[in-house]
């Protein structure tokens, strides 16, 4: 009781702060008490006390404060949509520890960082021009960096001289365009292009616009809209691909370099006997993701058909992201199992032995939306410990049953009829998918009748996150314009869904807890 009476002081001492001085976040100057200070400091006190699992509580709906922080900061609505809107840098003056800003088409002042805007000065003295590197540590640029002069300049950038400059002892001046204040203050505006679509069969198959090979690899408008659908839907698809075993990685070679695994750079998807992996066989491959035994698991993963003339073998896909949105919906507590309860992955064939335990849903979820389910390839779990003095039906509710039901329930959802989109690749196709979020599978097929033959090819996270980085703003939204930014990716898979759907779940469990009560 001591400590949490302590905490709510420290909150409301917060808030009252913040209520009597202009609150900063970010570059915005915010004139309005801010009372997320008081609870981004609860949030954090409550996040660093010690969770159990039997402390997690089943809701009606997610938790506020991530259905909140999907919908993105609320603070920079005032940022324009782009470079030009907000119009020419007008004024410039020194504040305290900082420098204030006004552009012309922007009503609020925009204040920045003094100790931000020296350390990201650009000038040949700061920066190598050649590699871009910086000359110097931020640690060595005082916290608070007295300024002589502020002014703008005839072609509107921002010119600062700074007095007694750490690197020199001189005087220093450091020039900023207006594109580059606006490119650097546009980071805290959650962007179209940031935002995740997630689908079942029906929107997918409606929103599908295949590329063309030639397209891709020649067209940067092309190129750049695909590299935004595959972050955001997680699932391309490229047709009218050349018939050669290097295809695959001249297309890989548009976003990164090739990650290298035990397969190689690139590795056939064959049915053969004796096969080291269960996805060269014809047997039918449950929806899966790939070398979760990895500690850095592949992020984009490229499939390119050059034959497929035999019965069957058809391709399977599902949006887990969706899949586990949809758990925490409409079962929060089998949602928490997923969370908290390790599934260990191995494999040791031919002289190769790697073995990596993580949870189907960690914690990073809600920012990433990377989830790890691959059953196939899952190691045995450790046997859960079983107490002789107990009855015997104490023996069906141990961690281990808890995470199986729910294991059981993500697994009904993923492979539900309207959530697989399913697709016969024809000699030509390629398809690239997002191996973190979406899971995929294949039919049996018959070898008898014919033929089937992928070449496959692997990209990083590290690329391919990098190579994103680089869509020109023009490319935003690149979407059509009935797939539009929802308020949040609740909002989403409530949709997918359907209210009354979502309805009926939520007044069944509150039926269950009245009958037990």
């Amino acid at each position: 009781m001591i400590a949490r009476s302590a905490a709510t002081a420290r909150v409301q001492l917060t808030f009252r702060r913040a209520s009597r001085v202009p609150s900063v976040h970010g570059s915005l100057i915010s004139q309005r008490p801010c009372a997320s200070h008081a609870a981004r400091f609860a949030s954090s006190h409550q996040r660093s006390r010690p969770a159990k699992l039997s402390q997690w509580k089943a809701s009606s709906s997610p938790p506020r404060a991530r259905e909140a922080r999907d919908a993105g900061p609320r603070d920079t609505e005032w940022l324009p949509t782009s470079l030009q809107k907000a119009g020419r840098l007008l004024e410039a003056k020194a504040g305290k520890g900082s420098v204030v800003l006004r552009f012309e088409h922007v009503d609020q002042p925009v204040l920045l960082s003094t100790l931000w805007l020296r350390d990201s000065c650009q000038c040949d003295s700061c920066a190598s021009p050649s590699s871009g590197q910086k000359r110097f540590a931020t640690s060595q640029v005082p916290v608070s960096p007295e300024i002589n002069d502020v002014s703008v300049r005839d072609d509107g950038s921002l010119a600062i001289r700074w007095a007694s400059d750490f690197m020199t002892g001189d005087a220093h001046t450091s020039t900023y365009s207006c594109e580059f204040l606006l490119r650097h203050l546009q980071r805290q505006r959650p962007k179209t292009k940031d935002a995740r679509y997630f689908w079942d069969r029906q929107r997918f198959a409606d929103q599908l616009r295949p590329i063309s090979f030639s397209d891709w690899m020649n067209s940067d408008e092309h190129f750049w809209r695909g590299l935004t659908n595959l972050y955001q839907t997680g699932l391309i698809i490229l047709e009218n691909v050349p018939h050669s075993e290097t295809a695959v990685v001249d297309i890989a070679s548009r976003i990164g370099h090739l990650q290298s695994t035990f397969y190689g750079l690139t590795w056939d998807v064959v049915s053969k006997p004796q096969a080291e992996n269960v996805a060269y066989t014809s047997e039918f491959l449950g929806l899966h993701q790939d070398l979760m035994y990895y500690k850095d698991s592949p992020k984009i993963q490229l499939l390119h058909c050059l034959q497929n003339d035999c019965d069957g073998g058809e391709s399977l896909f599902s949006d887990g992201a969706k899949a586990a949105l949809e758990m925490e919906l409409l079962h929060p507590n089998l949602h928490a199992q997923l969370m908290y309860y390790k599934v260990y992955y191995a494999y040791d064939r031919n002289g190769h032995l790697y073995h990596r335990s993580r949870p189907v849903i960690p914690s990073h979820f809600f920012h990433t939306r990377e989830l790890a389910w691959s059953p196939p390839f899952q190691a045995l779990f450790d046997p859960p410990y079983l107490d002789p003095a107990q009855h015997d039906d104490r023996a069906l509710s141990t961690t281990f049953h808890k995470w199986r039901r729910a294991a059981g329930v993500f697994d009904a959802i993923i492979n539900a009829p309207e959530n697989v989109f399913e697709r016969r690749f024809k000699p030509g196709d390629c398809v690239l998918f997002d191996n973190m979020r979406i899971m995929h599978g294949r039919r049996q097929f018959n070898t008898a009748s014919g033929h089937r033959w992928l070449k496959g090819a692997y990209v990083s996270k590290e690329e391919f996150v990098s190579r994103t980085m680089q869509i020109p703003a023009e490319f935003d939204p690149p979407l059509p314009a009935s797939y539009k930014l929802p308020e949040s990716d609740w909002a989403q898979v409530r949709g997918l869904l359907g209210s009354s759907t979502v309805t009926d779940q939520r007044r069944s469990r509150s039926d269950q807890q009245k009958t037990r009560g």
